[in-house]
């Protein structure tokens, strides 16, 4: 993430996940914003479900319920679906080609070629780079802002990257998905609420 537009996001939302760990902001006696860091561990997972940073950020785990379709009369578009318990879904409008990966990582499927998301991984086990967790922290604009957290010789790093590639790699690496309670309040949608959508794999067969 550009590190401009990094500030931006703390700057709105009074304190956001950097790379090097969590900005938090404070006024100084000349009314400007002084930037401090202080890295973080992983969320600790509670209830099965829930998560909290050291900095009282809620994050709610989440599952992946599914790839689909919505289809409109005008437009035929791919989603991804996630789940928060049994009454929240967030769903999340992706490519194609991200939405087959996404449906190749949940049904196991062995391809005879890797997709991208594959080399990520081989890359990971070649340089023993262990994958945390991703974490969809923010919505604007309708656009989500994601992190993949990762591990390397007790070297946390958080890479942005957007939430079809993070879940993508998540399901491969056996990772678990965290969403902030603010994204949920904004775009979830409480189940039956979703549009018309058919699961992707009949959509191909059509």
């Amino acid at each position: 993430m550009p590190k401009n537009h990094l500030i931006k996001r703390c700057l709105e939302r009074g304190g956001r996940a950097t790379p090097s760990g969590v900005v938090k902001i404070k006024k100084t006696h000349m009314n400007a914003c002084e930037l401090e860091s202080q890295k973080v561990t992983p969320p600790q997972i509670l209830s099965g479900r829930t998560a909290i940073f050291l900095t009282g950020m809620a994050q709610v785990r989440c599952e992946v319920k599914g790839v689909f379709v919505a289809t409109t009369d005008t437009a035929t578009v791919p989603l991804v679906v996630l789940s928060a318990g049994d009454e929240w879904r967030l769903p999340i409008f992706i490519g194609l080609w991200e939405a087959v990966s996404i449906n190749s990582a949940i049904n196991k499927e062995v391809l005879p070629r890797p997709f991208t998301h594959d080399l990520i991984l081989d890359l990971m086990v070649k340089f023993s780079i262990a994958l945390q967790y991703l974490q969809i922290d923010s919505i604007e604009n309708g656009v989500y802002y994601a992190q993949l957290v990762f591990v390397a010789h007790d070297h946390e790093e958080y890479i942005d990257c957007r939430p079809s590639d993070g879940i993508a790699v998540a399901l491969r690496g056996n990772a678990p998905i965290f969403v902030d309670e603010s994204v949920l309040e904004t775009a979830g949608q409480k189940y039956g609420e979703l549009p018309n959508i058919i699961d992707l794999s009949t959509f191909l067969q059509k």
